[in-house]
């Protein structure tokens, strides 16, 4: 629910898809699509949206979408999902 909140309040224009539509209309349409997108690429969410380049003088906004896009995949993909397959291995 995290991600998704700041998903849809801060970064929804990156939210996009191939051709250009916004995935993130709804907050519960942001949440299916973190979940879906976000869970099945072998990156995260950093995967399925819009990437972030380093501009000159936009140095926060860069830091900050590395942040959000490092926890995701440290959180979500390495120990989530790791505790998920460690129980049901053993």
């Amino acid at each position: 629910m995290v991600y998704t909140s700041i998903g849809f309040f801060f970064l929804n224009s990156d939210f996009v898809s191939e051709d250009d539509e916004r995935i993130c209309n709804t907050a519960f349409e942001c949440f299916i699509n973190v979940l879906n997108l976000g869970l099945r690429n072998g990156g995260g969410i950093a995967d399925a949206i819009n990437y972030q380049y380093y501009e000159e003088g936009k140095l926060a906004i860069f830091l900050l979408r590395l942040l959000f896009d490092l926890s995701f995949f440290i959180l979500m993909i390495i120990l989530l999902l790791n505790l998920i397959f460690g129980m049901i291995i053993d």
